[in-house]
């Protein structure tokens, strides 16, 4: 009799265990356009960053990544749900200047602590019109511009020769 009882508590504890297993994943914004025939336009945005508002997310315990293979991985996905409690708590659109401490624990566990500044999207416009913006301003200018903010547009080094498109 004890043995079945020790047998029957046995059990009930393993299916708890391994029913009480949660998986949950994370993604960051981004915009994937498979369909060739949608046009997708790259869109600039200004960020507000509230220097007055620090925010921060941290896990209570470690998390199970089990999608996740080997400490690169399981870094990168703690982090991006790091990121996604954050914005989600705190209610703001992007974490500033980002830093984290992250732990680990076996092969796919991880416990992370972030920490960063407040930042809100504004004034969200077309490349089109951000580069339009400029034509009043000295070439210069708008090549500095776009070096330092959108270094792709600038295809060639040296003489770079900007047009501005006329509207129809």
């Amino acid at each position: 009799m004890k043995k079945n009882i020790f047998t029957l508590v046995a059990v009930i504890i393993a299916v708890l265990l391994f029913t009480s297993c949660k998986s949950v994943s994370y993604q960051a914004r981004n915009v994937d356009v498979i369909n060739r025939d949608i046009v997708s336009s790259p869109t600039v945005v200004d960020i507000n960053v509230d220097l007055t508002k620090r925010v921060s997310y941290s896990d209570q315990h470690f998390v199970k990544y089990p999608q996740a293979i080997g400490k690169n991985q399981v870094e990168e996905c703690a982090l991006q749900a790091a990121r996604y409690n954050c914005i989600m708590q705190n209610n703001i659109d992007v974490v500033v200047d980002p830093v984290y401490k992250i732990s680990f624990k076996g092969k796919n566990k991880a416990k992370i602590e972030l920490t960063g500044i407040a930042g809100y999207y504004k004034d969200p416009r077309s490349v089109y019109n951000d580069v339009k913006s400029f034509e009043k301003i000295d070439m210069e200018t708008v090549k500095k511009y776009l070096y330092f903010n959108n270094p792709t547009l600038i295809q060639q080094e040296g003489n770079v020769n900007i047009t501005f498109p006329t509207e129809k």
